[in-house]
């Protein structure tokens, strides 16, 4: 729609400042610090662009999971994205809204834990639920591009942002 292209004119920015994974072996980790920590609220931004579909297994956009704390981006087998948060149980948050590939896309998870999880597309809520859960530090990396399962992502990302607070549908919008 030309509201997703003038949000991709906007911020061409973020693209020419990414960075490219070739779903083989790359990744970035940036060292754990209480920043990238929250229990209560959190939001998590990135501009991803697909290569090919993910592997049999999912591809790990953003990883700060440790066993059963912390959270992440995954992209599963139909382009979905996947928000996780906290224990498994808890399940994944799953977008209604296939990516498409070489194109680029927004995405944004926020959690609070008096309302629960909001999952946005391109700038529009796509997906929520009220999974309300204290999550639970950890003290390993963040990983982009990566799982601890030896998953990579193929394809660009850029713009990876952790805000320790849950972003409004309208600041979300804003980005």
């Amino acid at each position: 729609s030309s509201e997703i292209q003038d949000h991709y004119e906007k911020y061409k920015l973020y693209y020419q400042q990414s960075f490219k994974f070739d779903g083989v072996n790359d990744r970035i980790n940036v060292t754990n610090s209480n920043s990238l920590n929250s229990n209560r609220t959190i939001s998590i931004e990135a501009w991803i662009k697909i290569y090919s579909d993910p592997s049999a297994s999912d591809d790990i956009i953003i990883n700060k999971r440790g066993g059963e704390t912390g959270y992440a981006f995954r992209l599963v087998t139909n382009n979905q994205v996947g928000f996780l948060t906290g224990r498994s149980n808890f399940g994944t948050l799953l977008s209604t809204f296939a990516l498409s590939q070489n194109t680029w896309h927004h995405i944004v998870g926020t959690y609070d834990v008096n309302v629960g999880r909001r999952l946005y597309i391109n700038g529009i809520l796509d997906n929520s639920d009220s999974i309300t859960n204290q999550l639970e530090f950890n003290n390993v990396p963040l990983i982009i591009g990566h799982s601890y399962f030896n998953v990579y992502f193929n394809g660009s990302i850029a713009g990876v942002r952790i805000y320790n607070r849950s972003l409004s549908a309208n600041q979300i919008y804003e980005l």
